[in-house]
């Protein structure tokens, strides 16, 4: 049931974005991934991280983490060993935080937050190492950044349309000089812990999430973008436990 939680709990707080891509659109590829560039500062994958086409899901990762904890989606989901919890703490990696069990979670790496006893780097962006898009794809790929997201979300400079047929947002550029370019964010739900929840679409921004919130502890949350399955509210952004299991756009700004 606390999947069910997962895009209200969001909602409740207030994060994604989305994109897909024509073939006819297409500016041009780094080490053999499709990009499109919708301003002058970024270009936007045509795929997420883990899929073949642009309206394919893809694959879900932990913040911070390099690989899915699953060796495959095919209902029943094959978690792999040691992640038969899912995307809880218990799977999460350990030299970024651990949860013991029955106690509270310890940040290893990445924790801003002063008043803790855990580690204090004042690290609030994964370094290169630590970001799943950059290690898997190699170059100048990586994860978007929360202005990266806000960026895109400007309606002054991009047009945002629910594709109720193929169940996302087409977004288009409207930047001089890129105008009609455009990228496909599907639906892809997200992982609370064991289930999908296919209520909204959760995407990873690499930024921690930072701000001075009594409710979010030590730096256990991080910002991710979302969206609801209706299409409804357009992209919003919120912040949810580094732990947790969301679908990765790769961008690249060189």
């Amino acid at each position: 049931m606390k999947n069910v939680f997962f895009f209200v709990a969001c909602l409740a707080m207030c994060v994604v974005s989305s994109c897909t891509c024509n073939r006819d659109e297409t500016i041009g590829s780094i080490r053999g991934h499709e990009y499109v560039q919708m301003d002058a500062n970024l270009k936007w994958a045509t795929t997420n991280l883990g899929a073949k086409t642009p309206t394919d899901r893809g694959d879900y990762y932990a913040w911070g983490a390099l690989s899915p904890n699953y060796e495959s989606l095919t209902d029943p989901v094959t978690w792999k060993t040691g992640k038969s919890t899912g995307y809880s703490w218990a799977s999460y990696p350990s030299e970024l935080a651990y949860k013991s069990e029955g106690g509270p979670v310890f940040v290893r790496k990445y924790n801003v937050k002063e008043d803790t006893k855990d580690v204090v780097d004042n690290k609030s962006v994964l370094e290169p190492g630590d970001d799943a898009a950059t290690m898997a794809w190699g170059g100048s790929w990586r994860m978007p950044t929360k202005e990266d997201w806000a960026a895109l979300a400007n309606p002054d400079n991009f047009l945002w349309e629910w594709d109720a047929t193929n169940k996302g947002y087409t977004v288009t550029s409207r930047v001089p000089g890129y105008a009609g370019n455009k990228i496909f964010l599907p639906l892809v739900g997200g992982y609370g812990d064991l289930q999908l929840d296919l209520g909204g679409s959760a995407y990873w921004s690499s930024s921690l999430y930072d701000e001075n919130d009594k409710y979010a502890g030590p730096s256990v949350n991080a910002y991710f973008y979302f969206f609801v399955a209706t299409g409804e509210g357009g992209l919003q952004r919120s912040y949810i436990e580094r732990c947790k299991g969301c679908a990765v756009r790769p961008v690249s700004s060189k």
